[in-house]
Protein backbone atom coordinates (compact mmCIF):
# COMPACT_ATOMS: atom_id res chain seq x y z
CA UNK A 1 0.00 0.00 0.00
CA UNK A 2 2.64 2.63 0.82
CA UNK A 3 4.46 2.15 -2.17
CA UNK A 4 1.75 2.31 -4.21
CA UNK A 5 0.68 5.78 -2.42
CA UNK A 6 4.36 7.35 -3.07
CA UNK A 7 3.54 5.96 -7.08
CA UNK A 8 0.38 8.24 -6.99
CA UNK A 9 2.23 11.03 -5.11
CA UNK A 10 5.45 11.03 -7.00
CA UNK A 11 4.31 9.85 -10.67
CA UNK A 12 0.55 10.93 -10.47
CA UNK A 13 0.57 11.76 -14.56
CA UNK A 14 1.88 7.74 -15.19
CA UNK A 15 -0.23 6.43 -12.78
CA UNK A 16 -3.67 8.02 -14.47
CA UNK A 17 -3.56 4.95 -17.06
CA UNK A 18 -2.71 2.58 -14.75
CA UNK A 19 -5.42 3.42 -12.46
CA UNK A 20 -8.03 3.56 -15.65
CA UNK A 21 -6.55 -0.48 -16.07
CA UNK A 22 -7.39 -1.31 -12.58
CA UNK A 23 -10.71 0.49 -12.00
CA UNK A 24 -13.15 -2.01 -12.91
CA UNK A 25 -11.34 -4.69 -11.07
CA UNK A 26 -11.58 -1.86 -8.25
CA UNK A 27 -14.98 -1.47 -8.28
CA UNK A 28 -16.00 -5.09 -8.75
CA UNK A 29 -13.94 -5.74 -5.67
CA UNK A 30 -15.46 -2.75 -3.21
CA UNK A 31 -18.92 -3.38 -4.85
CA UNK A 32 -19.32 -6.65 -3.27
CA UNK A 33 -19.15 -6.62 0.69
CA UNK A 34 -18.70 -10.18 0.90
CA UNK A 35 -15.22 -10.51 -0.57
CA UNK A 36 -12.63 -10.57 1.89
CA UNK A 37 -12.04 -7.36 3.93
CA UNK A 38 -8.08 -7.25 3.28
CA UNK A 39 -9.14 -6.95 -0.54
CA UNK A 40 -11.85 -4.45 -0.10
CA UNK A 41 -9.32 -2.50 1.93
CA UNK A 42 -6.55 -2.44 -0.51
CA UNK A 43 -9.35 -1.24 -3.43
CA UNK A 44 -10.53 1.49 -1.03
CA UNK A 45 -6.89 2.77 -0.42
CA UNK A 46 -6.78 2.28 -4.12
CA UNK A 47 -9.71 5.04 -4.39
CA UNK A 48 -7.96 7.35 -1.96
CA UNK A 49 -4.71 7.39 -3.88
CA UNK A 50 -6.21 8.28 -6.94
CA UNK A 51 -8.59 11.14 -4.92
CA UNK A 52 -5.75 12.65 -3.16
CA UNK A 53 -2.95 12.67 -6.12
CA UNK A 54 -4.48 12.29 -9.72
CA UNK A 55 -5.83 15.32 -11.35
CA UNK A 56 -9.17 15.84 -10.97
CA UNK A 57 -10.33 16.68 -15.00
CA UNK A 58 -8.41 13.14 -15.62
CA UNK A 59 -10.68 11.60 -13.93
CA UNK A 60 -14.35 11.13 -15.43
CA UNK A 61 -17.44 11.78 -13.90
CA UNK A 62 -19.02 8.55 -13.84
CA UNK A 63 -15.81 7.03 -12.36
CA UNK A 64 -15.79 9.68 -9.97
CA UNK A 65 -19.31 9.42 -8.73
CA UNK A 66 -18.75 5.90 -8.29
CA UNK A 67 -15.95 6.27 -6.22
CA UNK A 68 -17.73 8.70 -3.94
CA UNK A 69 -20.53 6.31 -3.40
CA UNK A 70 -17.96 3.73 -2.70
CA UNK A 71 -16.10 5.61 -0.02
CA UNK A 72 -19.34 6.83 1.59
CA UNK A 73 -20.87 3.04 1.70
CA UNK A 74 -18.04 1.64 3.48
CA UNK A 75 -17.96 5.13 6.21
CA UNK A 76 -20.69 3.34 7.79
CA UNK A 77 -19.33 -0.14 7.34
CA UNK A 78 -19.30 -2.13 10.70
CA UNK A 79 -16.00 -2.69 10.62
CA UNK A 80 -13.37 0.17 11.65
CA UNK A 81 -10.50 -1.15 9.24
CA UNK A 82 -12.96 -0.34 5.68
CA UNK A 83 -14.08 2.56 7.70
CA UNK A 84 -10.74 4.16 8.73
CA UNK A 85 -10.15 4.07 5.13
CA UNK A 86 -13.17 5.62 3.68
CA UNK A 87 -13.13 8.40 6.05
CA UNK A 88 -9.70 9.22 5.01
CA UNK A 89 -11.17 9.18 1.45
CA UNK A 90 -13.75 11.49 2.11
CA UNK A 91 -11.82 13.72 3.76
CA UNK A 92 -9.98 13.89 0.78
CA UNK A 93 -12.93 14.43 -1.85
CA UNK A 94 -13.94 17.89 0.30
CA UNK A 95 -10.26 18.74 0.16
CA UNK A 96 -9.64 18.19 -3.77
CA UNK A 97 -13.03 16.65 -5.08
CA UNK A 98 -14.19 20.12 -5.91
CA UNK A 99 -18.08 19.83 -7.88
CA UNK A 100 -17.98 16.06 -6.58
CA UNK A 101 -18.25 17.53 -2.94
CA UNK A 102 -20.92 19.99 -3.73
CA UNK A 103 -23.02 17.19 -5.18
CA UNK A 104 -22.95 14.91 -2.00
CA UNK A 105 -22.00 17.38 0.24
CA UNK A 106 -25.32 17.06 2.53
CA UNK A 107 -24.33 13.28 2.77
CA UNK A 108 -20.69 13.06 3.23
CA UNK A 109 -21.30 15.53 5.94
CA UNK A 110 -23.93 13.63 8.16
CA UNK A 111 -22.25 10.47 7.21
CA UNK A 112 -18.71 12.18 8.67
CA UNK A 113 -20.81 13.78 11.76
CA UNK A 114 -21.95 9.94 12.41
CA UNK A 115 -18.43 8.62 12.35
CA UNK A 116 -16.98 11.50 15.38
CA UNK A 117 -19.70 10.18 17.32
CA UNK A 118 -18.12 7.94 20.43
CA UNK A 119 -19.05 4.10 20.32
CA UNK A 120 -18.71 1.39 23.31
CA UNK A 121 -15.94 -0.96 22.04
CA UNK A 122 -13.23 -3.04 23.89
CA UNK A 123 -12.41 -5.35 21.30
CA UNK A 124 -11.51 -3.15 18.17
CA UNK A 125 -10.36 0.15 20.14
CA UNK A 126 -7.90 0.73 18.81
CA UNK A 127 -9.32 0.33 15.06
CA UNK A 128 -12.13 2.57 16.27
CA UNK A 129 -10.44 5.46 17.22
CA UNK A 130 -8.06 5.42 14.19
CA UNK A 131 -11.52 5.03 12.31
CA UNK A 132 -12.87 8.43 14.40
CA UNK A 133 -9.29 9.82 13.81
CA UNK A 134 -9.79 9.95 9.84
CA UNK A 135 -13.65 11.15 10.39
CA UNK A 136 -12.50 14.14 12.75
CA UNK A 137 -9.77 14.35 10.11
CA UNK A 138 -12.11 14.64 7.10
CA UNK A 139 -14.54 17.28 9.49
CA UNK A 140 -11.44 19.71 9.29
CA UNK A 141 -10.66 19.12 5.69
CA UNK A 142 -14.43 20.16 4.99
CA UNK A 143 -14.59 23.17 7.17
CA UNK A 144 -10.69 24.76 5.93
CA UNK A 145 -11.32 23.51 2.42
CA UNK A 146 -15.58 23.63 1.83
CA UNK A 147 -15.78 26.65 4.40
CA UNK A 148 -17.98 28.56 1.81
CA UNK A 149 -20.42 25.67 1.00
CA UNK A 150 -20.70 24.66 4.57
CA UNK A 151 -22.21 26.18 7.52
CA UNK A 152 -18.89 26.56 9.64
CA UNK A 153 -21.10 28.17 12.62
CA UNK A 154 -22.49 24.60 13.01
CA UNK A 155 -19.66 22.67 12.66
CA UNK A 156 -16.50 24.48 13.96
CA UNK A 157 -18.02 24.00 17.29
CA UNK A 158 -18.38 20.24 17.24
CA UNK A 159 -14.69 19.99 15.26
CA UNK A 160 -13.50 21.93 18.58
CA UNK A 161 -15.59 19.76 21.01
CA UNK A 162 -14.06 16.23 19.55
CA UNK A 163 -10.35 17.32 18.82
CA UNK A 164 -7.16 16.79 19.64
CA UNK A 165 -6.21 13.46 17.32
CA UNK A 166 -4.32 11.46 19.27
CA UNK A 167 -4.21 8.26 18.03
CA UNK A 168 -3.64 8.99 14.20
CA UNK A 169 -0.17 11.22 14.73
CA UNK A 170 0.27 12.09 10.99
CA UNK A 171 -3.19 12.64 11.27
CA UNK A 172 -2.88 14.76 13.98
CA UNK A 173 -0.57 16.78 13.01
CA UNK A 174 -2.38 17.78 10.13
CA UNK A 175 -5.50 18.94 11.91
CA UNK A 176 -3.45 20.91 14.86
CA UNK A 177 -2.36 22.88 12.00
CA UNK A 178 -5.01 23.26 10.23
CA UNK A 179 -6.22 24.11 13.36
CA UNK A 180 -3.75 27.04 13.90
CA UNK A 181 -4.01 28.33 10.82
CA UNK A 182 -7.96 28.71 10.67
CA UNK A 183 -7.90 30.10 14.19
CA UNK A 184 -5.57 32.68 12.36
CA UNK A 185 -7.48 33.42 9.45
CA UNK A 186 -11.08 32.79 10.91
CA UNK A 187 -10.48 34.55 14.07
CA UNK A 188 -14.07 35.58 14.89
CA UNK A 189 -15.73 32.16 13.66
CA UNK A 190 -13.57 29.96 15.33
CA UNK A 191 -12.96 31.60 18.54
CA UNK A 192 -16.84 32.75 18.87
CA UNK A 193 -18.01 36.37 18.91
CA UNK A 194 -17.00 36.89 22.60
CA UNK A 195 -14.48 34.06 22.97
CA UNK A 196 -16.54 31.49 23.91
CA UNK A 197 -14.72 28.57 22.46
CA UNK A 198 -10.89 29.91 23.85
CA UNK A 199 -11.20 27.78 26.74
CA UNK A 200 -11.76 24.66 24.51
CA UNK A 201 -8.81 25.58 22.26
CA UNK A 202 -6.49 26.39 25.16
CA UNK A 203 -7.43 22.63 26.22
CA UNK A 204 -6.74 21.30 22.91
CA UNK A 205 -3.21 23.32 23.15
CA UNK A 206 -2.36 21.90 26.70
CA UNK A 207 -2.85 18.36 25.78
CA UNK A 208 -1.06 18.86 22.24
CA UNK A 209 1.97 20.76 22.89
CA UNK A 210 4.07 18.34 24.37
CA UNK A 211 3.06 15.66 22.26
CA UNK A 212 3.88 13.99 18.82
CA UNK A 213 0.85 15.08 17.35
CA UNK A 214 2.12 18.62 16.69
CA UNK A 215 5.03 19.45 14.95
CA UNK A 216 7.53 22.60 15.34
CA UNK A 217 5.70 24.69 13.26
CA UNK A 218 2.67 23.96 14.54
CA UNK A 219 4.19 24.88 18.45
CA UNK A 220 5.38 28.23 17.22
CA UNK A 221 2.24 28.61 15.52
CA UNK A 222 0.49 27.68 18.93
CA UNK A 223 2.90 30.25 20.69
CA UNK A 224 2.01 32.89 18.16
CA UNK A 225 -1.50 32.44 19.16
CA UNK A 226 -1.29 32.27 22.46
CA UNK A 227 0.61 35.86 22.75
CA UNK A 228 -2.22 37.10 20.40
CA UNK A 229 -4.39 35.87 23.16
CA UNK A 230 -2.55 37.70 25.99
CA UNK A 231 -2.67 40.86 23.87
CA UNK A 232 -6.14 41.05 24.03
CA UNK A 233 -7.80 42.10 27.22
CA UNK A 234 -10.79 39.90 27.04
CA UNK A 235 -9.37 36.91 25.48
CA UNK A 236 -6.67 37.58 28.44
CA UNK A 237 -9.17 37.14 31.02
CA UNK A 238 -10.33 34.02 29.47
CA UNK A 239 -6.64 32.39 29.58
CA UNK A 240 -5.91 33.28 32.85
CA UNK A 241 -9.52 31.56 34.12
CA UNK A 242 -8.91 28.30 32.11
CA UNK A 243 -5.21 28.08 33.20
CA UNK A 244 -6.10 28.25 36.80
CA UNK A 245 -8.50 25.03 35.81
CA UNK A 246 -6.05 22.94 34.52
CA UNK A 247 -3.79 20.20 36.11
CA UNK A 248 0.05 21.06 36.65
CA UNK A 249 1.07 19.30 33.80
CA UNK A 250 -1.22 20.64 31.53
CA UNK A 251 -0.25 24.33 33.02
CA UNK A 252 3.46 23.59 32.90
CA UNK A 253 2.77 23.02 28.63
CA UNK A 254 0.78 26.02 28.77
CA UNK A 255 3.56 27.67 30.04
CA UNK A 256 6.01 26.53 27.70
CA UNK A 257 3.82 27.41 24.66
CA UNK A 258 3.98 31.11 25.56
CA UNK A 259 7.44 30.66 26.43
CA UNK A 260 8.20 29.73 22.95
CA UNK A 261 10.24 27.00 24.23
Amino acid sequence: EELIRILFKTHSEYMVSFYDGIFNDLMTTAEDKHNDKTDIHFSICIIDNAIEFLPINMINEDKYVKMVNILMGYATNPSFTLKHGAMFGLGQVAAKGGIYFEKFRDEIITIVLDGIKPVETREFQKEYLAARDNAIGALGRIINFQANNVNLNTLIPIWLEVLPVTVDEEEGIIQHQLLCDMISHLWTQVLGENFEYVPRVLKIFAEIYNERVVNVETKKKIHELLTRFQNDENAKKIVEEVFNQLDTEHQNALRQALDGK
